[in-house]
């Protein structure tokens, strides 16, 4: 573990200034939010929303999606790269988070809701600030932190439940919401004095920006991109259809653990990424970036067929299920997203904003039928979900060019 966090330690000193500021500053959002992921549907259900409800106020943000990130690759264009990003992340998170400090009405929320479908927008911008200013060889190294980042967060989501105890649901969510605020604000004030434009946004000004009909001719021409894109929709499609495993390790009709014993699956596939991203990640540049990704999709698929085929209370065999798994989340954020814009940088670098806005949309397109289809799935036989996450995640290691 020391080699692999000297190898990082080497890796940042080769990241650009904005990887470095964004990355540092990563941890102001990614733990707070995580708690508030973590606890809002249980806050909701206190305020006495209903499920359909919740489910309709979960859905005002994916609608979002479906052309914000394509206005943000535009205005990336037209106005610049930080000069979006922080508009549209700024007024979306902060938003979002003074209206769950600050308020329990029910219109409100469903306007917070709005609030955070605003930040995709700033989804590509985000990743354009991110690599741009970075070598090809380091990118892989820049996307395993933030997801390292995120899985501590994650981890660490047992204070935010030792606050929620101590005040109870309502003011225990909202002191968590008013700590988030304090946070982002820390977080925002940093990145608006630290990061600068990337050397695009100069590229652009000098050549003229992109239309949307060039990345499409990019992607008809171009196999090794068009092949990550479309694997990267069918992880846009995956990722949302994860929501029926808890109840499948639960149910009687599947595994049937107890719920208790159920809740050591998230730590189970955590622990794998981790080591993995701190690990692997840094030293992968080139084809290896290939190799990998199709090596992940290929664990989680065998991850996925291991706990269909596993038997009821099968403890030890689902455990090892959830562990492969772990290689498919690592493979669709930090190993599919540094290939997309290394593949971008062998076509032509000013197409990234648009190019990445048209890769996000076309995954929250995928996204929207897939918690509907999984319920479908499910209620026709529980161990049909996991199969169609081990046929799908079979698909993305055979399509990886």
């Amino acid at each position: 573990m020391a080699g692999a966090l000297k190898r990082y330690v080497e890796a940042y000193r080769a990241w650009g200034r904005n990887a470095r500021v964004l990355v540092i500053t990563e941890p102001l959002w990614s733990v707070p939010m995580s708690w508030i992921f973590f606890y809002r549907p249980i806050y909701l259900r206190e305020l006495a929303f209903s499920e359909a409800e919740i489910g309709l106020l979960y859905s005002i943000p994916l609608v979002l999606q479906l052309f914000m990130p394509l206005l943000g690759g535009y205005l990336a264009d037209r106005f610049g790269r930080k000069r979006t990003f922080m508009l549209f992340d700024a007024v979306g998170w902060l938003g979002a988070v003074l209206i769950w400090a600050s308020t329990s009405d029910r219109l409100l929320i469903a306007l917070a809701f709005v609030f955070e479908g605003l930040v995709s927008t700033t989804y590509a911008v985000w990743e354009c600030l991110l690599v741009e200013d970075t070598g090809l060889e380091y990118r892989a190294s820049i996307y395993g932190a933030v997801q390292v980042i995120f899985l501590v967060g994650s981890l660490l989501t047992p204070l935010a439940g030792a606050v929620v105890d101590a005040f109870g649901v309502a003011p225990g969510f909202r002191l968590i919401s008013w700590l988030a605020l304090a946070s982002l604000v820390a977080m925002y004030a940093i990145r608006q004095a630290l990061l600068v434009e990337p050397p695009a946004t100069r590229l652009i000004e000098e050549r003229g920006a992109s239309s949307y009909r060039e990345v499409l001719g990019a992607l008809a021409s171009d196999r090794r991109m068009l092949s990550i894109v479309v694997v990267n929709t069918l992880a846009g499609f995956m990722y949302p259809m994860a929501w029926a495993i808890p109840l499948y390790l639960t149910d009687e009709r599947a595994l049937g653990l107890d719920p208790g014993l159920a809740s050591t699956f998230q730590t189970a596939s955590a622990i794998p990424s981790i080591a993995l991203l701190l690990t692997l990640t840094p030293r992968l540049a080139g084809r290896a970036l290939a190799t990998a990704i199709r090596a992940s999709y290929l664990a989680g698929a065998a991850g996925m067929a291991l706990l269909a085929a596993a038997p009821h209370g099968a403890y030890c065999a689902a455990l090892a299920a959830s562990a492969l798994d772990s290689f498919r989340y690592v493979a669709s954020f930090a190993l599919v997203r540094t290939y997309l814009n290394n593949s971008i940088d062998s076509v032509d670098p000013k197409l990234r904003a648009k190019l990445l806005s048209l890769a996000t949309t076309l995954s929250a397109v995928a996204s929207l039928p897939a918690p509907a289809a999984s319920g479908l799935a499910y209620a026709a036989g529980p161990r049909l979900v996991p199969l169609l996450l081990a046929l799908l995640s079979l698909a993305c290691s055979l399509l990886t060019r």
